[in-house]
């Protein structure tokens, strides 16, 4: 039980020390961090500590329930693959639009009026839209 204790613990700094690296775009706490990622810094180190200073009460707890939260896990990464894949099948709202709308623009021509126009004879396809 105290090697589960120490596992996590370090788990959860090590987490802290990979945050830690992270460079924000507007540093203003440290020269490094804006607010708002310094405070979830912060939170980090508060859980970390906090995973370090607990009894083994909590731990022995979570031991006993590791069945149920790989399981849980299990069931939710498998649910979240069903969605995108249902998504990605039914196209349900209407993502391979974009996908067409890049080709269709890649295939037309600069113009200095128009700002694009159409290749000279041309006939293109694209899903159900016949384009001439």
């Amino acid at each position: 039980m105290r090697y589960i204790k120490i596992c996590v613990a370090v788990l959860a700094w090590m987490g802290v020390l990979l945050a830690a690296t992270h460079r924000s775009e507007s540093p203003v706490v440290l020269g490094r961090y804006s607010w708002g990622y310094a405070c979830l810094l912060g939170l980090l180190i508060g859980v970390a500590a906090t995973l370090l200073l607990a009894k083994s009460a909590w731990f022995l707890k979570l031991y006993q329930a590791r069945a149920g939260i790989v399981i849980s896990g299990a069931a939710l990464l498998l649910a979240i693959c069903a969605v995108e894949l249902g998504v990605r099948t039914i196209d349900l709202f209407g993502i391979s639009h974009y996908e067409l709308a890049g080709e269709y623009t890649r295939d037309t021509l600069a113009d200095e009026d128009l700002i694009f126009r159409h290749k000279p004879s041309w006939e293109k396809r694209y899903g159900d839209v016949l384009v001439t």
